[in-house]
Formats: C-alpha cells, structure tokens, sequence
C-alpha cells in the first residue's frame, strides 16, 4: 500500500475517460501502446462512488494498494472511516506485448508512480 497524502482536505471527485480525481490527487495510467494491445486502467468504474466520497466531507488520507492483476483501490479517509474504490485494469492483447501499466498520482508539481501488472486477456 502506498501512502499519498496525510492532510485534511475537502471531499471531492471528478470522474472522467482516462483520469480520475480524488480531493486534489489526479490519477492517469500510462503505458506505452502498440498496435495490437490495449493496456488501461477503467477510471469510470470510480463514477458510483461520487456520492459515497463527497459524503465523507473532508478527507485526510488517501492510500492505493495494488490488486493483483485485476487493478488496484484507491482508500479515502476520513479520520477512521474507509472507503474503498476499486478500478479495474485491462490487457487486451495477442500475448506478445508487456502487460505492464503505470499508475501515476500527481498533486501540484509532485508525482507519485505504482507499477501494477495487469492479468493478459489473450484474443
């Protein structure tokens, strides 16, 4: 589990295609694509918790653990509440391609990375 901030801010969220963004922290994934391979992570999988986080009223940690192949959580608190938001990560591929995919937060001028390898889907 990687630790992101440990300050209290205001809940918030913005869901959008390729980027998602918690109370400041923007998350992207990057990988470098080729021809016959889509490597990403779901980001619109976040849109459900938009409620769920802006009820929290302020947070002041957030926390992301890599799921095996399959994604990772992003954790929101506030004090000793914890909510979990899960986004799933994809490899369509042939199975000649990496099925590596990096997470990256970035909050102002700082950038935090997370490598995750994601389970092949072999077309």
């Amino acid at each position: 589990m990687k630790l992101l901030f440990d300050k209290s801010r205001k809940a918030e969220i913005s869901v959008k295609e390729h980027e998602l963004t918690i109370s400041g922290i923007q998350f992207t994934a990057e990988h470098d694509q080729y021809c016959c391979e889509e490597v990403y992570a779901d980001f619109e999988q976040a849109a459900p918790y938009k409620q769920q986080v802006e009820e929290l009223g302020e947070v002041t940690k957030i926390e992301v653990e890599n799921v095996a192949d399959e994604g990772f959580t992003i954790f929101v608190y506030n004090g000793e509440k914890r909510l979990g938001v899960f986004i799933g990560c994809y490899n369509e591929q042939n199975g000649y391609y990496s099925s590596n995919l990096l997470l990256v937060a970035t909050e102002g001028n700082v950038k935090t990375t997370m490598e995750l390898s994601v389970e092949d889907k072999i077309d």
